[in-house]
C-alpha cells in the first residue's frame, strides 16, 4: 500500500467511525403524541415497550430486578443514557446513567423501593423517563426522552393467586376463545394461557 492509498484508507475508516456515532431524525417527539415508549423488562415479563406489571406477595423480598432498557446511542458525552425512576407519589427516587457500551441497566426493588421486604403501601404505578443524547447526520446534538410505567400489585399474605396456576379445584368456570383458554373461580381469581400450551379437561 503507498503513501496515497494509505492516506485514503484512513480517511474513510476516520469518516465511517463519525458518521456511525450519527443518525437520521425521527419528527416525532414523544412528548407530543402522549404514548409511552420507554423499554421495561421484569418480574417474568418479556421487554415489552411502554412499561411492565409486577405482582409480589406483602412481606417478599424486593431483590427481584427490573431491567431498564436503551439504545447503544453514541454521543460526545461520559454518558448518553439516563434513566430516572419515580415513586407513586411522583417523587423522584433513582436516577442512574446506562454505561456506555451497555443497552440494560438492571435495577433491583430494594434501589428503588428503599427497603428489604414489599408492602402493601406500595402498590400503585411507578413512573420512568428515559433520556437520550444522541448525534444526527450534520454532527448536531439532540435530547429524546420517553417514559413508561411499572404497575406494581402487592398481595395479602396467604393470598394465593391463580394466574399460575392451570388446575385448581376452585375453578367453576372454564372456557376457550380466540385461541386461548380461560379459567376463573367465583371470586374471580383467575387463569390464561394459549390452547397449544394447555389442555383443557
Amino acid at each position: 500500500m503507498n503513501h496515497f492509498q494509505f492516506v485514503l484508507s484512513l480517511f474513510f475508516a476516520l469518516n465511517g467511525f463519525a458518521m456511525s456515532k450519527r443518525v437520521p431524525v425521527d419528527a416525532i417527539t414523544m412528548s407530543e403524541t402522549g404514548d409511552v415508549t420507554s423499554i421495561v423488562e421484569g418480574c417474568g415479563n418479556q421487554p415489552f415497550v411502554g412499561g411492565t406489571f409486577c405482582r409480589v406477595e406483602e412481606g417478599a423480598k424486593t431483590s427481584a430486578v427490573i431491567s431498564l432498557i436503551g439504545p447503544p446511542a453514541k454521543c460526545d458525552r461520559d454518558e448518553c443514557v439516563f434513566f430516572k425512576i419515580f415513586d407513586t407519589h411522583g417523587q423522584l427516587i433513582y436516577g442512574q446513567a446506562l454505561p456506555k457500551g451497555k443497552t440494560r441497566l438492571d435495577v433491583s426493588w430494594k434501589d428503588i423501593i428503599k427497603r428489604d421486604t414489599f408492602e402493601m403501601a406500595d402498590r400503585g404505578t411507578w413512573f420512568i423517563r428515559t433520556t437520550v443524547f444522541w448525534i444526527d447526520i450534520e454532527g448536531h446534538e439532540h435530547e429524546s426522552n420517553s417514559t413508561g410505567d411499572i404497575v406494581l400489585k402487592v398481595f395479602r399474605q396467604a393470598y394465593l393467586p391463580l394466574n399460575q396456576v392451570e388446575n385448581d379445584q376452585n375453578f367453576v368456570w372454564q372456557w376457550v376463545d380466540n385461541n386461548h383458554i380461560y379459567k376463573m373461580t367465583s371470586s374471580l381469581r383467575a387463569f390464561t394461557k394459549k390452547v397449544e400450551s394447555c389442555g383443557l379437561n
